[in-house]
């Protein structure tokens, strides 16, 4: 799960509880293992952080017209 912080605030940098870290207000953390998604949890709950957007990229293509060489000489064919 990928969240958003909307607030800074202190959690959990190691699966122990042994180290802390400041999740910093505005960055986007990756949360994959069950300890960090706890701690997502517990962020979403409390209104700390929001779920990322996933970013979608869209190309468009389109479909090119083929023009005659002869149409723009002679003009159009009959």
């Amino acid at each position: 799960m990928k969240i958003k912080m909307k607030k800074s605030a202190d959690g959990s940098a190691n699966a122990e509880g042994s180290i802390g870290q400041l999740y910093e207000s505005g960055k986007e953390y990756d949360m994959n293992e069950p300890w960090q998604m706890k701690i997502a949890t517990t962020f979403l709950n409390n209104g700390s952080a929001d779920k990322a957007k996933e970013v979608t990229e869209k190309k468009v293509i389109t479909k090119v017209e083929k023009k005659s060489f002869a149409k723009k000489i002679f003009g159009k064919k009959k």
